[in-house]
């Protein structure tokens, strides 16, 4: 079973241990959490953020790190390392969960990534993100950069869906597997009803952080029910996670 750490006040369990999680003014989020064990941090965050997020045991190895960003899906890659598998659940009123499959701790299972100090992440400030802005790191050189763009691309106020759904068609060619898995996420929240072609299309991708973003934002009916199905063999053991999570093969 999957656990889902609601919102219910989270304490240190070691001797000596502190975690701390604060809300800024412009809606960002800053942890400090110093010899915590990973379970207590997370449910520290989800409680401050309510944020439900839900896990498998995490390992039992105390945390000494700093982590700083937008939302809490930054804070997870700060904690876990950035090919954390994570399973993100939106509405159309934003986040509102996050799975972290099993596999993320499976394939680290010493928490190497889990015991440096990390410094805190430089973030925009004055809330929202510009056009101006976003249209710069979707014309970076760097990967990463445009990646960010993407996500920041949804939270721009009044932009039409059909900029955003250019935008996202066009993220799709970039070369990069994680950009195209930023643009696909895009897609699914902005109109994943009416883009499940496209999503089960994503399913041949060679990168499976596409094809795990094509699980993830995938509606289940009759037309995507056999991509998800075929997902459930997938080479990629984080893809075969998510669609057995999404079929409830996995509980």
């Amino acid at each position: 079973m999957l656990a889902d750490t609601g919102h219910g006040e989270a304490s240190p369990v070691r001797s000596g241990g502190q975690v701390t999680v604060d809300r800024e003014p412009s809606g960002g989020i800053r942890l400090q959490a110093r010899d915590v064990p990973l379970g207590v941090v997370m449910a520290a965050l989800s409680s401050k953020a309510k944020v439900p997020i839900r896990f498998r045991q995490a390992p039992d190895r105390p945390v000494t790190i700093s982590c700083h960003g937008q939302d809490v899906r930054p804070i997870l890659r700060c904690l876990l390392g950035e090919k954390a598998n994570l399973f993100v659940q939106y509405t159309p009123k934003g986040l509102s969960g996050v799975t972290v499959l099993a596999s993320t701790f499976e394939n680290n299972p010493n928490g190497d990534a889990l015991a440096k100090l990390t410094e805190p992440a430089s973030q925009p400030s004055g809330g929202l993100p510009t056009l101006e802005a976003v249209q710069e790191k979707l014309r970076s050189g760097d990967a990463d950069e445009r990646a960010l763009g993407l996500e920041l691309l949804g939270r721009i106020e009044n932009l039409e869906a059909a900029t955003l759904r250019a935008a996202y068609e066009e993220g799709l060619k970039d070369p990069d597997g994680d950009v195209r898995a930023a643009a696909l996420a895009g897609i699914a929240v902005l109109d994943g009803a009416r883009s499940s072609g496209l999503l089960s299309e994503a399913m041949n991708d060679r990168d499976p952080s596409v094809r795990l973003a094509a699980v993830d934002g995938m509606p289940i009916n009759p037309e995507t029910r056999p991509a998800l199905e075929k997902a459930l063999s997938d080479p990629d053991e984080a893809v075969r996670e998510l669609a057995g999570l999404r079929l409830g093969v996995i509980q």
